[in-house]
């Protein structure tokens, strides 16, 4: 769920200027302009956006410092261990990472320039991770907009690591599939592809019955001819499901033979690939269909 800070209008004093947001009135002084929190279930968040002309692409400009801070909120809970931030419609050139709630602290590192335009930056580890439930601050320094007139707007990629076959592994993830019998059988899900391998969270919602089988297929629209190289389950502890089994064809995988998750416990599915999607714009689809049967 995403929710937009929109600029609505701007006016200026000499030290001052004056953000109109959607949720209220904000005071900013000088260079800094403030987004707010967002909360993090997976997949990719629009931190929020800022009308271009709080953000001029004047000649010989600093351009505006932007903060904002974003908070875990995953579920089953899982550490972000590195954290991605994009500017659309706009550029910008530093972006720091509070490496813990002592802001005086951070992870630095200069942005760049993707294929898509615009400007992203990767911090890759983090220094500190950010647990679940945690919340972490960040600022976008030297943020201008490209002139085209359209709001400049702020996305959030956020990534986790595991073990997998002895290997650590870093990922991106859909948001967390929330599974029933009766509503959602069937879930979709989109993953902002910064690495090439793909995280997919999933929690049994039906009040009834365990969830016993997941049936998925993947898209990667960059990469046609990419196919699976692997797919794993774990419960919410990352320990693998004992008796799973796992059949894969081209970017189609069935994982069952599993001890079904009880009603409201989850866990992870983990999809690797032929190829690494990997990179700011690149994106993996993921549709998934679970089956569920009685308690015993």
């Amino acid at each position: 769920m995403q929710l937009t800070h929109l600029f609505s209008s701007i006016a200026s004093t000499k030290a001052v200027t004056a953000i109109f947001l959607t949720a209220g009135l904000v005071a900013a002084i000088d260079t800094v302009l403030p987004l707010g929190p967002k909360s993090w279930s997976g997949g990719t968040v629009k931190a929020g956006e800022l009308d271009p002309n709080a953000a001029p692409n004047n000649n010989g400009s600093a351009g505006k410092t932007v903060t904002a801070s974003i908070k875990n909120t995953i579920d089953p809970p899982v550490d972000i261990t590195d954290l991605t931030v994009s500017v659309k419609n706009g550029t910008a050139t530093v972006l720091k990472i509070d490496q813990t709630g002592n802001t005086n602290n951070k992870d630095e590192l200069n942005m760049t320039t993707p294929l898509s335009g615009g400007s992203s930056g990767t911090k890759n580890p983090l220094t500190n991770s950010i647990a679940g439930n945690a919340t972490r601050g960040y600022q976008i320094e030297g943020v201008k907009a490209d002139g085209s007139g359209k709001n400049i707007e702020f996305w959030v990629t956020p990534s986790v690591a595991a073990t997998i076959s002895g290997s650590s592994v870093s990922m991106n993830s859909t948001p967390t599939y929330k599974l029933d019998e009766m509503t959602y059988l069937i879930a979709s899900g989109v993953a902002e592809a910064v690495h090439g391998d793909l995280l997919i969270p999933i929690v049994n919602y039906d009040e009834g019955k365990g969830l016993s089988a997941i049936a998925g297929s993947a898209a990667i629209p960059s990469l046609p001819n990419a196919t699976i190289n692997s797919v794993h389950i774990f419960d919410a502890n990352w320990n693998p499901k004992a008796g799973s089994s796992v059949a894969v064809n081209g970017l189609d995988y069935t994982i069952s033979g599993f001890t079904p998750f009880p009603p409201s416990e989850g866990g992870f599915i983990v999809v690797r690939f032929s190829e690494a999607p990997g990179g700011a714009g690149s994106v993996i689809r993921n549709t998934i269909t679970a089956e569920f049967s009685a308690i015993e």
